[in-house]
């Protein structure tokens, strides 16, 4: 899957990728390879801002919040093919995602720096990018607001994952 035309066909299946330039969409295609991700493995480092982000085209991830009680991981949700991950990292430049493989899984990585690079040229990619909802991004946000409460809740990761 790693020819330009094996790409093509996947990336023509995103949404985030729909009406973009064709000189992003070049360098995404060369840019970009496939990988495969064992069951269990890290794809999303939590506290990392990666220099990559990944499409999922087979498997399903789980994507994890962090406790602010107690710093341990708890399950947020999870993502199939076709979802974006480590775009919204890239677009607050801070951390708020993580994700495991939950089954052996296939993404289509590709370098962070090409994204940022063409986020001031093309204006469909950027508009485009800037409407995903990202549930990682949802906990960071309550997160932020559990820690400004007067009477802040006594346990968070039940409070978030009630919101």
């Amino acid at each position: 899957m790693n020819s330009i035309e094996s790409k093509l066909q996947f990336i023509d299946q995103i949404q985030a990728f729909k009406g973009i330039e064709e000189e992003t969409l070049q360098l995404i295609k060369k840019s970009s390879q496939v990988c495969h991700v064992g069951q269990g493995q890290t794809l999303i480092r939590e506290g990392v801002i990666e220099s990559k982000f990944d499409c999922v085209i087979k498997g399903t991830f789980r994507i994890l919040g962090k406790n602010p009680d107690n710093g341990d991981l708890f399950t947020i949700g999870m993502v199939n093919p076709g979802a974006l991950l480590g775009v919204v990292d890239l677009l607050r430049q801070e951390s708020c995602e993580a994700a495991i493989a939950r089954t052996t899984s296939l993404v289509l990585r590709i370098p962070s720096n090409i994204i940022f690079e063409r986020l001031s040229k093309d204006s469909i990619l950027r508009s485009n990018l800037l409407k995903i909802e990202s549930i990682s991004e949802y906990v960071a946000v309550l997160t932020a607001i559990s820690k400004q409460q007067i009477c802040p809740p006594t346990d968070t990761e039940k409070w978030i994952k009630e919101q």
